[in-house]
């Protein structure tokens, strides 16, 4: 997730069985997309603080498009710029390896 003071503006799960979604403004959109246990997979967001908008890639370690999302509204229709990216994995026998993070303006 990302988040600003008091609230998260976006939001990218997978679920026990691999199932990806993500949140379009207060509505959670599960895809049919099942992600891979095992495989590497590079997420990207492209936050438009202004128009409290995202956009979301994601593609495989080979650079395969799996998910394109353009002007994915945030949870809150709050504006403030991010100040946290939380990773939260739950379950005994989850795991995440997060290779590098860039944040940039």
């Amino acid at each position: 997730t990302v988040r600003i003071p008091g609230g998260e503006i976006v939001s990218l799960r997978a679920a026990a069985d691999g199932q990806f979604s993500y949140f379009d403004g207060p509505t959670r959109v599960r895809t049919d997309l099942r992600l891979t246990d095992g495989r590497w997979y590079r997420a990207r967001l492209d936050i438009d603080i202004v128009g409290r908008r995202t956009d979301i890639s994601l593609r495989t370690a080979g650079d395969t498009e799996v998910l394109d999302r353009s002007g994915v509204a945030w949870r809150t229709d709050r504006a403030a710029e991010p100040d946290r990216v939380c990773v939260r994995v739950s379950g005994a026998s989850a795991t995440l390896d997060i290779d590098s993070v860039v944040v940039s303006r």
